[in-house]
């Protein structure tokens, strides 16, 4: 079972199992009001999901929440691996011009296994972390369970049938028709490093909507620069 936490995590219903492996994927400014105002916060909170004497796997590159992470992980006796220290990937963009959306490749290397060069079944140069924080992942489950080991060509066996609604997700062409739920300044941010690196260069719309208790301003900075059409 892949049990994804609801909010934050110390707090979070989920946390009364005991999972062979806790991860944090990334650490950003959301949910301000339930899990505080810094990152180094938010990443306390987050780490709430650490067990004791089990391991964890952390993409955080960020200095402050890593710290944190490291401070939980060492008061539980969690043996933490850490990407850019346990695990490395490097994300190689689409060349263009482009004439349609067009997904990158990621290669990973971690401690158990040479990932190699797989191609990223999602749009944007962010996922290349989420797929190595997925095969860190994998190579700690191997390591609890000899079992569980999957080996490069399952994994991008997967990676081929891979859909995410909502994330990045074309639904229409002529023009290109773009969903994606970004919510926060960071996602926000990722979602333009991806329409400007992997779309064909072309005039752009923006049809927007938030919560009250989203940073509005903040994701509006990020995302209209790269809009020329009217805002809706």
């Amino acid at each position: 079972v892949v049990l994804e936490v609801g909010l934050g995590g110390r707090l979070d219903s989920t946390n009364v199992i005991r999972p062979a492996v806790s991860v944090i994927t990334s650490i950003g400014l959301d949910h301000t009001r339930q899990l505080g105002n810094t990152l180094a916060a938010i990443a306390r909170e987050k780490a709430g999901i650490f067990k004791r004497n089990r391991p964890a796997i952390s993409g955080v590159r960020e200095a402050e929440p890593s710290q944190v992470i490291r401070q939980i992980a060492a008061l539980r006796n969690a043996p933490l691996r850490e990407i850019d220290t346990d695990y490395r990937m490097e994300f190689i963009p689409p060349t263009g011009p482009l004439s349609r959306p067009t997904a990158g490749c990621v290669t990973v290397g971690a401690w158990r296994t040479d990932w190699g060069c797989l191609d990223v079944p999602l749009l944007g140069a962010h996922q290349g972390g989420n797929v190595a924080t997925a095969l860190a992942t994998l190579d700690t489950l191997a390591e609890v369970e000899p079992g569980l080991a999957v080996s490069p060509a399952q994994v991008a066996e997967g990676f081929s049938r891979l859909r995410w609604p909502a994330r990045v997700e074309v639904m229409g062409e002529q023009p290109w028709l773009v969903v994606d739920g970004a919510h926060n300044v960071a996602s926000a941010e990722a979602l333009v490093k991806t329409l400007t690196t992997q779309f064909p260069a072309r005039s752009r719309s923006l049809v927007f909507g938030t919560s009250r208790d989203k940073d509005l301003l903040g994701q509006l900075r990020a995302l209209l620069p790269i809009f020329d059409g009217p805002l809706i």
